[in-house]
């Protein structure tokens, strides 16, 4: 590897780490992280084309756990190859675990006071705002077609209206895209067979959604560490971000 190509390796995981590290402790809510990384690494500093990072945001959305943390990643590899998708995951991870685990301890240890209370009330309706801007964002990098905007308004009625859940909803809107963009024989094929398995699936699998407060139950009973790490592992398969 001539001095040059150095040079050049060296600024690429320098810019990964840098950028990274910076969204990890500026940056606030999964789907507003998305959208800040779609502006500033996509569209300002041009890691990725935009068809690529649009097959990632569907990839990582596809995926249980983290999917800000996944799309960094993908935007890392774009960038540096494995090593650069390891080094953005970490250093986007990273600040915000230390941060976290900080204000666990001082929540712990005094509470919640009225001065915190307050301010966080205070961030609420900011953190909305830069979900919704975030949301338009990303909005017009995934929807540029009369038929992606119609799967995106179908999506979100399914999800308000429906109960087959997140997962089963991105794999339906997966059979529409082979049917419109790929193939349509597979397309005619893949739907309803999908559809009835998802339906069986549904009907011999379904039970009540665990109220949140269960999460919470978990800690109160005393609960040890292993089996808090058993009850969110129990729940990463439901989870689509």
């Amino acid at each position: 590897m001539t001095i040059a190509n150095d040079d050049a390796f060296a600024r690429r995981w320098k810019d990964i780490a840098s950028s990274f590290l910076k969204l990890g402790v500026m940056s606030y809510g999964g789907p507003a992280i998305m959208g800040i990384m779609q502006a500033e690494l996509q569209e300002k500093r041009q890691w990725i084309p935009k068809d690529r990072f649009v097959e990632g945001l569907s990839l990582v959305n596809m995926l249980p756990g983290a999917g800000a943390t996944q799309l960094g990643i993908f935007l890392g590899y774009g960038r540096g190859g494995w090593w650069g998708g390891l080094l953005a995951g970490l250093c986007f991870v990273l600040p915000a675990f230390f941060i976290m685990l900080t204000l666990t301890v001082g929540y712990a240890a005094v509470g919640a006071t009225p001065i915190m209370r307050g301010a966080l009330y205070g961030l609420g309706p900011v953190v909305l705002g830069i979900f919704l801007v975030a949301v338009y964002r990303l909005g017009k990098a995934a929807v540029g077609t009369t038929p992606q905007a119609i799967i995106a308004i179908s999506a979100a009625v399914a999800s308000v209206f429906s109960p087959i859940g997140t997962a089963a909803i991105l794999l339906l809107a997966g059979s529409f895209g082979l049917f419109l963009f790929h193939s349509r024989k597979v397309g005619v094929i893949l739907l309803p067979v999908l559809t009835v398995a998802l339906g069986l699936l549904q009907f011999a699998f379904w039970s009540p959604p665990v109220p949140v407060p269960a999460a919470v139950q978990v800690v109160r009973n005393g609960a040890g560490v292993v089996d808090v790490a058993v009850f969110f592992l129990g729940r990463l398969p439901l989870v689509v971000a």
